[in-house]
């Protein structure tokens, strides 16, 4: 039997899901006919982009699987400022006091673009988030969390910062 990939790729240009799924889905499929399993590994070399985001940049292990991102969690009842590490580029704040903190995001550059904040609050303190300079968040200047129990999750555009 032999394998028919139903879409083809043109090196530098953005790769859409549908089509890319349909391809494993027949690879599955030839597989599955055959009995046989697939074991390895995909490796993206640069250029090779997903959505927009290069695949040499996502984080692999010496055999080429996918690390999934750390986060660091950050229990504050104080003001916080966040820096930006490669090594854990995903941050979770929470705030658990009754007085009010602002967190202040690191510069969103093309280097971070992705990193994900979370920010919540579990006490009654609120919390304002303000990007770097003149940077935004969904173009305001700042966002805040006022309600108990809410949270809010940004992801740095590399420009500036969106609510997910």
């Amino acid at each position: 039997m032999a394998l028919s990939i139903p879409n083809t790729f043109t090196a530098g240009t953005d790769i859409e899901a549908t089509p890319m799924n349909a391809n494993f889905a027949e690879v599955a499929n030839a597989v599955d006919k055959r009995g046989d399993t697939v074991t390895g590994n995909i490796n993206a070399s640069a250029g090779i982009k997903f959505d927009g985001v290069d695949l040499s940049t996502i984080p692999v292990d010496g055999s080429g699987n996918y690390q999934a991102p750390l986060f660091d969690y950050i229990s504050t009842t104080t003001n916080q400022t966040l820096t930006f590490s490669v090594s854990t580029p995903n941050k979770v704040v929470v705030n658990t006091g009754s007085s009010a903190i602002t967190v202040y995001l690191w510069e969103a550059l093309t280097a971070n673009k992705g990193a994900i904040v979370h920010v919540k609050k579990f006490g009654t303190g609120d919390i304002t988030i303000t990007p770097h300079g003149g940077q935004t968040i969904d173009g305001a200047a700042s966002a805040s969390i006022t309600t108990q129990y809410k949270a809010l999750m940004l992801v740095s555009t590399g420009t500036n910062w969106v609510v997910l």
